[in-house]
């Protein structure tokens, strides 16, 4: 599927779609933010029979995932290198806890 074909949306409806899954980043779905990406990167470069606004949300959707995944390799390693050291609460967040050590 296209987005910048006319037959399969239009330009409002594809603001309101992309609007729609920008916001939705923010409840902690970056891959909202990805999906959006992904779909509406056609709409990066200057189309003028669409509304420039999706450009934006397109971009910062991209934005916004980048670092919500840096955060979450940040924060993965920081635990993976503390847990042990952190002791009952290090254990308490984790689902598995490692044998052994």
């Amino acid at each position: 599927m296209d987005p910048a074909d006319d037959d399969t949306i239009s330009g409002e409806k594809a603001l309101s779609i992309t609007k729609k899954m920008f916001i939705g980043g923010f409840l902690f779905l970056p891959w909202l933010w990805l999906c959006n990406f992904l779909f509406y990167r056609e709409y990066l470069s200057n189309k003028p029979q669409y509304p420039p606004q999706i450009r934006r949300f397109a971009f910062f959707s991209l934005v916004g995932f980048c670092i919500e995944a840096v955060v979450f390799v940040v924060w993965y390693v920081l635990y993976m290198v503390n847990r042990k050291s952190w002791g009952a609460s290090g254990d308490a967040i984790s689902l598995l806890i490692p044998q052994g050590e």
